[in-house]
């Protein structure tokens, strides 16, 4: 006799993800390229430890992006300058459009 299985499903929510580069200590808070391998690089005046580099991060992209900075994670590479953000509740085409219009 078979036993049944419990399956325990996620609800996941609309959203996107970015590989970004961190250059802390910079002159300015902006994004500076995308690298040939889709990572935008962006610089960041803030300094510190993983977690203030991060907070200044999210509050920098949620300029870039004008959703809250509670909308995005980092959920990959906290204590590194190489990071993957998810975006919540913004698809990738705007996320794109977004980056290109604030690029310097």
């Amino acid at each position: 006799m078979e036993e049944k299985q419990e399956h325990h499903f996620h609800e996941g929510k609309m959203g996107s993800a970015i590989a970004v580069r961190i250059i802390p200590k910079s002159s300015s808070d902006r994004i500076v390229e995308i690298h040939k391998d889709g990572a935008i690089i962006i610089s960041l005046k803030a300094s510190g430890n993983g977690a203030d580099i991060n907070k200044a991060l999210l509050e920098f992209l949620a300029k870039v992006f004008e959703i809250q900075s509670n909308q995005m994670e980092v959920v990959a590479g906290s204590q590194k300058n190489e990071k993957l953000i998810t975006i919540l509740n913004l698809d990738s085409a705007i996320v794109q459009e977004k980056i290109f219009k604030n690029m310097s």
